[in-house]
This record gives structure tokens, C-alpha cells and sequence, in this order.
């Protein structure tokens, strides 16, 4: 089994493929820096791999056009037995009728 990965190896990870991203897209520190909102310093940080609060991560993120990646960090849980449970009581319950074959 693999070791789980440190948050600053994480960080770091997340940073580089900023980078990647940016250079990618063709975009400068700067232009990044105000489609996103924050400064280019902010930016630099990011992709350095230095602590960023999580709102700056998410501007840095939309200004990228990956903002739709965010939703698959923590998928929705499934359901719990008890609001399946409480789902299926709200339902009215349903007659069947007996066919008369004749």
C-alpha cells in the first residue's frame, strides 16, 4: 500500500499544476492574478506551493476555467438508510386490484 501523501507534497502537487494550467492557457502571472482577483504575489504563492486560503484557491480555479473540478475533491455521500426509510413512508400507499379472469 502506497504512503498517503503530506499536505506539502500536496500543496506543492496543486501548485505545479497551477503553473502547468496558466502556462497552458497562455496567460501571465499578471493576467492571471486579475481575472482571479487577488494580486500576482497571491498568484506566485499558489503556484509555489505556499499556504493559500481556500477562496483564493477557488478564484484562482474559476479564473482557469476549472472551477467544475472542485465538486469531485468531496463527492455528495449517498443516502442514509433512515431518509431512504423516511422516503418511502411519504409515499401513499397504492391499491392493487385483483383482476377477474372470466
Amino acid at each position: 500500500m502506497n504512503a498517503p501523501i503530506s499536505d506539502p507534497e500536496l500543496v506543492a502537487t496543486l501548485g505545479h499544476r497551477l503553473r502547468a494550467h496558466r502556462i497552458q492557457q497562455e496567460l501571465t502571472v499578471e493576467e492571471l492574478a486579475a481575472q482571479a482577483g487577488v494580486t500576482p504575489l497571491t498568484v506566485l504563492k499558489a503556484e509555489r506551493g505556499s499556504n493559500v486560503t481556500l477562496r483564493t484557491l477557488l478564484r484562482i480555479l474559476r479564473a482557469l476555467g476549472m472551477i467544475d473540478q472542485v465538486a469531485t475533491w468531496i463527492p455528495e455521500p449517498p443516502p442514509s438508510p433512515l431518509a431512504l426509510l423516511e422516503k418511502k413512508r411519504d409515499r401513499p400507499r397504492q391499491r392493487v386490484r385483483k383482476r377477474r379472469d372470466g
